[in-house]
């Protein structure tokens, strides 16, 4: 399945995100954070594949006193990038949330999890379809469990300290990440893959289904 043309219309979803800059030691190198994609490039991921435009707001200057002022953003107030501005006016912060929501919008939850938001379905075939939109999300999550304990590795003892206040414990922690976390992450996202039944004999593989979802992309990234 081919990723579809990028609409020409704005959609009205507005991405808050941005690494911003930090106070660095002498002796540390200048991080380049523009060139950093992180939890925020999940969400562009899933915009870009499904050919829906958005904007961004990444102004580290201002972005933060954005998204945690309640009479900016409403209730709640959010508590870390990135989060998503809807098209209703409302926002949506955590990763996991924002792609949960966007899936069945930007077709990416599942053959069936991307009914999930019809009207007209019956009990027993919305109920397939939120089961399906939920395994989606489940896989996504299982993905993002991975990528924190990737930044973890950098940051074992404390994420307020530099990396250079704790290599040594970092790489114990690499040690063991390498060894032990990464092979036992990639050994259930290929039982996912093998076990999938709607895989075809020489088909393309897909976690869930037979079309790309936000758990797909969330892997590959």
């Amino acid at each position: 399945m081919s990723p579809p043309e990028k609409k020409a219309k704005t959609g009205g979803y507005k991405l808050y995100y941005v690494r911003p800059p930090i106070p660095l030691p002498h002796h540390a190198h200048p991080p380049q954070w523009p060139g950093i994609p992180g939890r925020g490039e999940y969400v562009r991921l899933a915009f870009e594949y499904a050919g829906e435009s958005y904007s961004e707001m990444n102004a580290p200057t201002t972005l933060l006193s954005t998204i945690t002022d309640p009479a900016k953003v409403g209730h709640p107030p959010h508590f870390a990038p990135p989060a998503l501005e809807l098209p209703s006016g409302r926002f949506l912060s955590q990763t996991g949330a924002i792609l949960n929501y966007l899936a069945p919008r930007l077709k990416l939850a599942g053959e069936k999890g991307n009914r999930a938001l019809e009207r007209e379905l019956g009990d027993a075939e919305r109920e397939e379809a939120e089961e399906q939109r939920a395994t989606v999300s489940q896989l996504t999550l299982t993905a993002l469990d991975l990528c924190v304990e990737s930044h973890d590795v950098h940051h074992p003892v404390a994420i307020g300290l530099y990396y250079e206040d704790q290599k040594e414990e970092s790489a114990r922690r690499a040690e063991d990440f390498r060894k032990n976390r990464i092979p036992k992450f990639f050994k259930h996202f290929e039982s996912v893959l093998q076990s999938n039944p709607a895989t075809e004999k020489g088909g393309k593989t897909y976690l869930v289904g037979k079309q790309t979802t936000t758990a797909d992309l969330t892997l590959f990234h």
